[in-house]
C-alpha cells in the first residue's frame, strides 16, 4: 500500500465511510418496519471519527402537561371548595360526591343487561 498515494487513500476512506452511512441508515429503516423502533439521525451531519455520530429520536411526551393540568385542576376545585363558589348551580360537595361515589353495583347490573342480550 506504500505505492498508492494519498489522494487515493483519502478517496478510499470517504468511500468507506459513506457506504458505512448508507448501511446505518439501511439498518435503522429496517428496525423501523420490524421492531417499530425510531430512526436514528445524525449529529452535525458529518463523519467524526470516535465520535458516535447518531442519536435517536424520542417521541415528544405530554406526560409533563397532562401532570401540570391535572395539579392545575385539582388545585381549582379545592379552591373552590374551600371558598363555597358554586359552578353553574354544582357546588364542590356535590363533585366530591360524585367522585367518591361507588360505582361498582351500576357497572355490574350493566354488564348482566348487556351480556343477556
Amino acid at each position: 500500500m506504500s505505492n498508492i498515494s494519498m489522494e487515493k487513500r483519502l478517496e478510499l476512506v470517504k468511500q468507506v465511510r459513506s457506504q458505512y452511512q448508507r448501511n446505518q441508515y439501511d439498518m435503522s429503516n429496517r428496525e423501523q418496519i420490524l421492531y417499530g423502533r425510531t430512526a436514528m439521525a445524525e449529529e452535525g451531519g458529518g463523519f467524526q471519527e470516535g465520535v458516535d455520530n447518531r442519536q435517536e429520536i424520542r417521541p415528544r411526551s405530554s406526560f409533563r402537561l397532562r401532570l401540570f393540568l391535572a395539579v392545575l385542576l385539582a388545585a381549582g376545585v379545592i379552591f373552590l371548595k374551600e371558598n363555597e363558589i358554586e359552578i353553574a348551580g354544582i357546588a364542590m360537595e356535590e363533585v366530591f360526591q360524585a367522585i367518591s361515589a361507588d360505582y361498582y353495583n351500576n357497572v355490574s347490573e350493566l354488564a348482566e343487561t348487556l351480556s343477556q342480550h
